[in-house]
């Protein structure tokens, strides 16, 4: 998972012109930002995992009773990213191990992809 196991990486801000800014995110403190027509956008973002617990007992020669923890990490998060100008980008994203495509929207409505390196037109 991208986003969860690196400490800090790469993904791209596409418009429908196909012009491309560089996000940058650190997954040690789930923050994240841009530099969008010349403004700088940052904030964080949190993606679907949880940990479940469970008791855990096996039969046999010798049976044992105990609890057991399990992670659970998903495969899609949101972020929230915010201007000094009073500007939001706010976006949605699936991923998948190095694989990531989503949506962001700025304060205007206008969308852009958000992708990671492997789905940049070359």
């Amino acid at each position: 998972v991208v986003l969860v196991t690196g400490c800090s990486g790469t993904l791209y801000l596409v418009d429908k012109n196909n012009k491309q800014d560089t996000v940058t995110y650190n997954s040690l403190d789930k923050s994240m930002e841009v530099i969008h027509n010349g403004v700088l956008y940052k904030g964080s973002y949190i993606t679907n995992s949880s940990v479940g617990y469970g008791n855990v007992q096996n039969f046999g020669n010798k049976p044992t009773y105990g609890t057991n923890q399990i992670y659970i990490s998903g495969n899609s998060g949101r972020s929230i990213l915010n201007s000094d100008t009073n500007d939001k980008l706010s976006c949605e994203f699936n991923y998948q191990y190095k694989n990531v495509i989503g949506v962001c929207v700025d304060s205007k409505g206008e969308k852009f992809d958000l992708i990671s390196e492997e789905h940049l037109k070359k």
